[in-house]
């Protein structure tokens, strides 16, 4: 289901300044928390790497709605409360979105792990959410650390 391993430190810190400099430029918006790893002495570090492809992301989809709830999709941002106080539409791409964080939190220990997507163009798009509809995702777990 994922691809987990730790990587050697010469990989590890060129794999770091490859997420840094993909992290820069926006997409359509930014998922990243604005004050992650931004305090002194702190950098972003590759934990592990994950890849689902499309039935796994649908089964996990499902799961996580039955988890949730419609409650717990409107708390999350996955979908919309309507004017008549039902659960809308759920998003596609926030849902995958909000698996894949969880995902990285379970994998690396630390709730505030950061799930970088490097793969799946319509995951990257400008148009994510009209575009992406469960396609394979490619990506790493990072967690910020403090130098010694």
């Amino acid at each position: 289901m994922s691809l987990r391993r730790r990587y050697p430190a010469p990989l590890r810190l060129a794999s770091t300044l490859l997420f840094c400099a993909l992290s820069l430029p926006a997409l359509a918006h930014e998922t990243m928390p604005a004050t992650w790893c931004t305090a002194p002495n702190q950098t972003p570090q590759i934990i592990t790497g994950f890849s689902f492809n499309k039935t796994q992301l649908k089964t996990m989809a499902l799961q996580t709605v039955e988890q949730l709830g419609e409650e717990g999709l409107i708390a999350e941002g996955i979908a919309p409360r309507m004017a008549d106080g039902r659960c809308g539409i759920v998003d596609r791409w926030l849902l995958t979105n909000y698996i894949l964080q969880q995902y990285c939190a379970a994998a690396t220990g630390d709730p505030d792990a950061y799930a970088y997507v490097g793969s799946s163009p319509t995951f990257l798009s400008p148009l994510h959410h009209q575009q992406y509809d469960y396609e394979a995702v490619q990506g790493s777990c990072a967690v910020c650390t403090t130098a010694p």
